[in-house]
């Protein structure tokens, strides 16, 4: 992604996680950074692009709240603008981010993205069933699978809608 401390110490590094000069590197550029730590890295847990709707919410804080941390994390370059949207500046920012999200607050900002997209009009299926699974609450990623596959269906992609029900 063009970052050439990053390049360096994954060519050096041997293993699957992160090296902890890159997790050291990341929470060095929160030292002064606050609440807006905490909301990043659950939105690390969602994903690559921000929805500032479903971050608020999962947070149960107003969007308006929830924006002026993004904007912070704009100015600490982690994330950047684009358009309307906030994306993670760096694929291995988002890593490291998690990195420091423990197994049961990742499941609990999983299910909680997935009942709030579940009740969106005109949701996507594949989304909440992935957040669903991810979350633990299998009842509900059944039901945006079974859901999905319908979707598929209609489109006569029934190869599609018979892979999403096994």
């Amino acid at each position: 992604g063009g970052n050439p401390f990053f390049l360096v110490e994954l060519a050096r590094f041997e293993g699957d996680d992160l090296p902890a000069s890159i997790l050291d590197a990341v929470t060095a550029r929160f030292s002064r950074a606050g609440a807006t730590e905490q909301i990043l890295r659950t939105a690390a847990v969602l994903g690559p692009e921000l929805d500032l709707d479903l971050l608020s919410g999962v947070l149960q804080q107003s969007a308006v709240h929830v924006l002026g941390h993004l904007e912070e994390g704009q100015r600490l370059m982690i994330l950047d603008e684009r358009g309307t949207a906030f994306v993670f500046r760096h694929e291995l920012l988002r890593d490291a981010l998690m990195a420091g999200v423990g197994a049961s607050r990742r499941a609990l900002v999983h299910r909680e993205a997935a009942r709030l997209l579940a009740g969106r009009p005109g949701n996507d299926p594949l989304l909440v069933a992935t957040h669903a699974r991810q979350g633990g609450d299998v009842e509900l990623a059944a039901a945006a699978l079974i859901e999905a596959a319908a979707v598929a269906s209609s489109r006569f992609d029934h190869a599609e809608a018979e892979h999403l029900l096994d």
